[in-house]
């Protein structure tokens, strides 16, 4: 069975595509926190805001953006991280839903970096009455 390392979602009235290259996961946690202590985190519920709003636009963007930005070192890296792995259409989802409602969405996301995952769990939609 094939699996899929990204998750189709309806995000905030768009179709977007959320992937974390496998070649992108050392970026990830040089710029926070390992991507399976991460995923386990959020899994287990004790996820911050910042945690969620990181996966996504983390996600969102283009493989291989951050890694100039990882290699900064250390606490510098994850300071410019907080200020520079951002994407608006992830803060105006929040403003307009609970980011609690995205939970589903970021574990799928690093299940699929990590693990990959079943066509069935690589869709997401944030609207109520579903797709």
């Amino acid at each position: 069975m094939t699996k899929f390392d990204h998750v189709k979602a309806r995000f905030s009235g768009a179709d977007l595509t959320f992937r974390i290259a496998r070649s992108d996961l050392d970026t990830l946690e040089a710029l926070g926190t390992p991507a399976f202590q991460l995923f386990r985190t959020i899994t287990a519920g004790h996820w911050t805001v910042k945690q969620l709003r990181f996966v996504l636009a983390f996600a969102l963007a283009p493989t291989g953006k951050f890694t100039k930005l990882a290699t900064a070192g250390g606490d510098v890296a994850k300071s410019l991280a907080e200020m520079r792995v951002v994407d608006p259409r992830v803060d105006a989802a929040f403003a307009k839903n609970p980011p609690g409602d995205y939970v589903p969405l970021v574990q799928a996301v690093l299940a699929a970096a990590l693990l990959g995952i079943d066509e069935a769990d690589a869709h997401f939609t944030d609207e109520p009455d579903g797709p």
